[in-house]
């Protein structure tokens, strides 16, 4: 199973080999769902390890690779630290940020998007969501997944709101998942429930990182 990490406010343990760093709790939950996915479809091996912790923001990701660094056990224990954020505004200035990330705690940096770094005693990589080279969040590549007939119903009635850009994309899935069978659930507890379909063609760069991580 993937296992998930504490807040940054409590003590950091490990247990895996292979460290996913996500930005906050629903990329986790969604990242897990996904791991369980491939698990089931044999896809990964059930006897990977993979610990999904959270750095609870984008800005937070290099004090928590530090800390996860100072674990006395780190250089025994971890073979692969993978790093996934937002790209928000840009997606080359979210990519740079993981990789100045990296720099500062003494690990060479991936030089590409969705790769990890070659012989070296822990290899390190970075995934920017949405991904294709675009700006955007989770919740655009979440909204990739949804079935295409809700579109153009959500859109009217987002417009019918007057719901700005900047807002458009958390509106557009919160939209969605409050017609689910289960409404009210946040991005990544819709994941695990199957409101979003983590099979999905648009989850691939994701199982394609996990797969890149886990696979020396």
């Amino acid at each position: 199973m993937a296992k998930r990490g504490t807040d940054p406010f409590k003590k950091i343990t490990l247990s895996a080999p292979h460290i996913l760093l996500v930005e906050g709790k629903d990329d986790g939950l969604l990242v897990e769902s996904i791991v369980r996915k491939m698990k089931s479809d044999g896809q990964l091996s059930e006897d990977v390890d993979i610990q999904v912790h959270c750095c609870w923001g984008r800005t937070n990701f290099g004090e928590q690779l530090r800390a996860i660094r100072s674990i006395a056990k780190f250089p025994e224990t971890v073979v692969a630290v993978g790093a996934m954020r937002d790209a928000d505004e840009s997606e080359d200035s979210a990519f740079e940020s993981i990789r100045e990330a990296f720099r500062r705690n003494g690990m060479g940096p991936p030089t590409r998007i969705g790769a990890f770094t070659e012989g070296e005693a822990i290899r390190v990589g970075a995934l920017i969501l949405p991904g294709r080279q675009s700006s955007g969040a989770l919740e655009d590549l979440c909204i990739r997944a949804l079935p295409r007939k809700t579109k153009p119903c959500i859109d009217e009635f987002l417009a019918c709101m007057g719901i700005d850009e900047a807002n458009r994309s958390k509106a557009h899935l919160f939209a969605y998942l409050a017609c689910c069978s289960r409404p009210g659930l946040r991005v990544g507890e819709a994941s695990e429930a199957g409101s979003i379909d983590v099979h999905h063609a648009a989850f691939d760069d994701v199982r394609a990182f996990i797969k890149t991580m886990v696979n020396a």
